[in-house]
């Protein structure tokens, strides 16, 4: 509908209407939705419940309608609760005994002042927020949870909860959470919650302890007032018999970490005593197929954190040949056991292959410089991709630009080495946090680079880019200059025409100011030069050079 119909969409604060998410309260929106929703039930039969929420996106309508609407009653849950009550009432006229479910989320976690959801509907309150803050406290410690649970049970009886088992960012990574859902078990049934969905990994096996969850938060479940330290030590001697011993231990010192708020990188030596727990334990379970499976399952996590924790503070300038050798080992036994295990995820986002690949090119040899003739169409082309080495310095004072870091005779010997060809930022490479950071490095230009057009060209940078060519501003991208907020401009390339500054066959002084907002920060894709007689583009430069955004 959003071609001739955008006014059906939601418009966001900038006066802009995007297709991610509807205008709630439009009255044409209301009539789509119920039809849609009643042709559902008429396919289904058999259905018992049927969700209306909005998309995983943030951000709520700010057409006049719904902005009236949210500020009269304190919450911007009430848009979409409009739309929701809307169609249930139509529901329980055709199909009495089912149930119209929606999100609280993001911006529609908090109960409106007086609008009320109709009896049909469940109110599904996600523990998204505080769970990600603080993943190892019950969600009902946090206040804005707190708040919003109490809130929704003072005016409704039908309550269900979207929590969460998993670490998105990292499904393998050992994580102390069996106490904190316990205790939101505890508290859901004491606040009219009707039911709880636990969400773990879903595209794999893989979630760390994930059968031992299952069963665990199954009996608690059932029976929300057990205990579950008692539980977890049933399901390991249960489940790994003669090996459960150091299994337990293992298991109590993350179980205790947990109590006390604390996640693996606050546990004293953790590595390594979890290292000699799964190597007893294997011990115990050797000349038993089905056991030793079980117990080198239960120790992947170890083996992936590792890894893991040490990829995430390589710096490529300055690990030694030993060190990359042991990482690459290590590299080769995970993928090894991940796939024995069936595991093809390691997070929301990367598979098992992807994961691996990055951190197969971070340790593999910086890219050369590379010449090669391209075709855009009928237009024939030169690209120079620059070898993928640059001097790196990270600016959290924000002085560079004072002290002139741009400037050719620099003296950048202490500066750090960088690779922009490894699909990651400066946070992976030995800087730390958002800010701004400075990338240095000498050009000399090829002879073959005489054509009328000499782009330079950026894959990507993360996020705002100030170029200078021998000390002087050439180009500038940012969202004041490109008109991209930063969501889009950290993933899009730019070009601009620098025949008029680079001479072939000479050396030029490259220098780049990066401003970080939140993210990887900084180059992340190759750079190239490349002369052509016809106007190309930034997309039609790397497609042609061959050179793709793994965000895309």
């Amino acid at each position: 509908y959003f071609a001739d119909h955008p006014e059906y969409f939601l418009l966001n604060s900038k006066g802009r209407r995007s297709a991610q998410n509807l205008c709630p309260t439009h009255p044409e929106v209301i009539r789509l939705a119920t039809e849609c929703v009643l042709a559902a039930l008429k396919k289904n039969p058999d259905a018992e419940l049927i969700s209306i929420s909005k998309n995983d996106i943030r951000g709520v309508c700010q057409c006049a309608r719904c902005r009236a609407l949210n500020e009269r009653e304190g919450s911007a849950s009430a848009g979409p609760l409009t739309l929701v009550n809307a169609v249930a009432a139509a529901v329980a006229k055709s199909h009495p005994d089912v149930l119209v479910s929606t999100l609280a989320y993001h911006d529609t976690v908090q109960p409106p002042k007086t609008l009320r959801p109709l009896s049909n509907v469940v109110i599904r309150l996600c523990t998204d927020t505080c769970m990600w803050r603080y993943p190892y406290r019950p969600a009902m410690e946090t206040e804005g949870f707190r708040d919003a649970l109490t809130g929704w049970a003072a005016v409704h009886d039908k309550i269900g909860i979207w929590d969460y088992s998993v670490h998105f960012g990292n499904y393998m990574q050992p994580w102390p959470s069996f106490h904190a859902i316990a205790e939101n078990l505890r508290a859901y049934a004491q606040n009219h919650v009707v039911g709880v969905m636990i969400q773990g990994a879903y595209q794999s096996p893989g979630n760390e302890r994930e059968l031992m969850r299952s069963w665990v938060f199954a009996k608690l479940l059932w029976d929300p007032s057990r205990e579950c330290w008692p539980l977890m030590q049933d399901f390991i001697h249960g489940y790994y018999g003669a090996a459960a011993g150091p299994i337990e231990r293992y298991n109590r010192m993350l179980y205790q970490a947990g109590l006390a708020n604390r996640g693996i990188g606050e546990i004293p030596d953790f590595l390594a005593k979890s290292q000699k727990l799964f190597a007893e334990a294997k011990q115990l379970a050797a000349g038993d197929e089905a056991l030793a499976r079980r117990v080198d399952l239960a120790s992947l996590p170890i083996l992936q954190w590792e890894l893991a924790r040490d990829v995430a503070t390589y710096n490529t300038g300055k690990v030694s040949e030993a060190e990359r050798l042991r990482l690459r080992g290590l590299l080769d036994a995970f993928a090894k056991a991940a796939a024995h295990h069936g595991i093809r995820s390691v997070s929301e986002r990367d598979s098992v292959a992807k994961w691996c690949g990055k951190i197969r090119r971070m340790l593999s040899d910086p890219a050369p410089a590379r010449l090669q003739a391209v075709s855009v169409g009928k237009a024939r082309a030169v690209a120079y991709r620059l070898s993928s080495t640059w001097k790196f310095r990270k600016d959290d004072a924000d002085e560079g630009h004072g002290k002139r870091w741009f400037q050719t005779k620099l003296d950048d010997g202490e500066w750090g080495s960088y690779r922009t060809d490894l699909g990651v930022g400066w946070e992976k490479q030995g800087g730390k946090g958002d800010g701004v950071g400075w990338f240095r490095k000498t050009v000399r230009v090829p002879r073959q680079l005489t054509q009328k057009h000499v782009y330079v060209c950026f894959g990507a940078v993360d996020e705002s880019a100030w170029v200078y060519i021998d000390g002087e501003l050439r180009h500038t991208s940012t969202p004041e200059t490109t008109g991209l907020e930063i969501i889009k401009l950290w993933a899009t390339p730019f070009r601009f025409d620098a025949a008029q500054w680079l001479k072939p066959g000479r050396e030029h002084e490259f220098t780049v100011r990066v401003h970080d907002a939140g993210g990887m920060g900084g180059l992340y894709m190759p750079v190239l030069l490349v002369g052509s007689d016809t106007p190309l583009t930034a997309a039609q430069i790397l497609q042609a050079a061959g050179v793709t955004n793994p965000y895309h």
